[in-house]
């Protein structure tokens, strides 16, 4: 489109650049967080930059945005770079890949386009704005976790050898999932005028709020006295706590006394370090399986709890992985009810689902 010479020194990496340039489609149509997004490819003569490798409009909330794609192969910062930009923002790098670090100049003979998810520059809110952009990565189907590593985004397989996509992968697809990763990186940040809107924060009940029934409110009118709500707050977590405890400790016992020593090392309280997970506790299967554990406290005996949008956007995303964990009387004699893959039971109609909490925004 705008360089037809050589793009790079590198041939691979040259050749895998001229397929972009020679397969990007005129009109990319995609759909995120509930908004249709078309993208449209900009003719030469329509370009904001000249160094821009290939450039889209689209719109957004009846706002025009342009994002610009640029290669870049001298850089003292970081040589071999493919970008995102904006060219009405200060800040306008939104995201990029280092196509060195991912093999295309030491002629690897699969290239996987993927980034670590990081934030930087954001003050106290990184954790936050981090979790943010791994939720709905994960939610489009961008987001990659593996043990022991961090979360990465993923938009595509290339094979250097044969000069062409792997798998399912294609240059229409690529282009899709980078603006993607782009859209939700910019939206996350707040910075770069990208407003992708917001998923009301649903909190379902499985059949009455658990904590009605197990506690005893103090109402004075129709108020709670601050003290006693941090009396009830406190009691709610140790209820909680308890039970995933338990819960833990039951797993434990229970690959110990099936020989699996082995990952019980394994098995990890993961609420205790990652409050945003959408489960409490990583398990696993004899066979070595993961299990994905949710576990829902109290001091009485109920068939309701709450499950969080979060959580069961997880128990969808893991299905046969995803377990909740019902301990009941939790401070006396508990006892766990197993709840194995509760989204397909939902959709079984084997239990049912309640809205009971909705986000206001004013």
């Amino acid at each position: 489109m705008f360089k037809i010479m050589l793009l790079s020194s590198v041939q691979a990496l040259d050749s895998f650049l001229k397929r972009l340039l020679n397969e990007a489609p005129d009109l990319i149509e995609t759909y995120i967080n509930n908004q249709s997004i078309s993208f449209v490819k900009l003719n030469e003569d329509e370009i904001y930059d000249e160094d821009s490798f290939l450039e889209y409009s689209f719109k957004i909330n009846n706002k025009d945005h342009v994002f610009q794609i640029q290669f870049w192969e001298n850089s003292d910062a970081s040589p071999y770079r493919l970008e995102i930009r904006t060219p009405d923002n200060k800040s306008y790098q939104i995201t990029c890949l280092h196509l060195k670090k991912i093999g295309f100049t030491t002629s690897e003979p699969t290239i996987e386009f993927k980034q670590i998810v990081k934030v930087s520059g954001q003050g106290g809110d990184n954790q936050r704005i981090k979790r943010n952009m791994c939720d709905l990565l994960e939610e489009e189907g961008l987001l990659r976790k593996e043990p022991k590593r961090a979360e990465y985004w993923h938009i595509g397989t290339y094979d250097t050898n044969r000069e062409q996509w792997s798998e399912k992968y294609t240059t229409e697809g690529f282009i899709r999932d980078f603006f993607k990763v782009a859209l939700i990186l910019a939206h996350c940040r707040g910075n770069r005028g990208i407003d992708l809107g917001e998923v009301p924060e649903q909190v379902l009940d499985f059949h009455t709020n658990q904590m009605i029934e197990d506690v005893e409110y103090d109402f004075t009118g129709n108020q709670i006295s601050a003290f006693r709500y941090k009396e009830l707050r406190e009691q709610w977590e140790e209820i909680g706590i308890l039970g995933e405890k338990f819960a833990l400790a039951y797993e434990r016992e229970w690959l110990l006394n099936n020989n699996r020593r082995d990952l019980i090392q394994k098995t990890s309280h993961v609420s205790q370090y990652d409050s945003g997970a959408g489960y409490d506790i990583l398990s696993y299967e004899l066979d070595g399986r993961p299990k994905y554990i949710e576990v829902k406290s109290s001091k009485g005996k109920s068939n309701s709890f709450e499950i969080s949008s979060n959580e069961w956007k997880r128990a969808k995303q893991y299905g046969e992985k995803y377990f909740i964990y019902r301990v009941a009387d939790v401070l006396n004699d508990p006892k766990i009810e197993i709840l194995k893959n509760p989204y397909r039971l939902f959709k079984n109609e084997k239990v049912s689902l309640e809205p009971t909490s909705y986000k206001l925004k004013y």
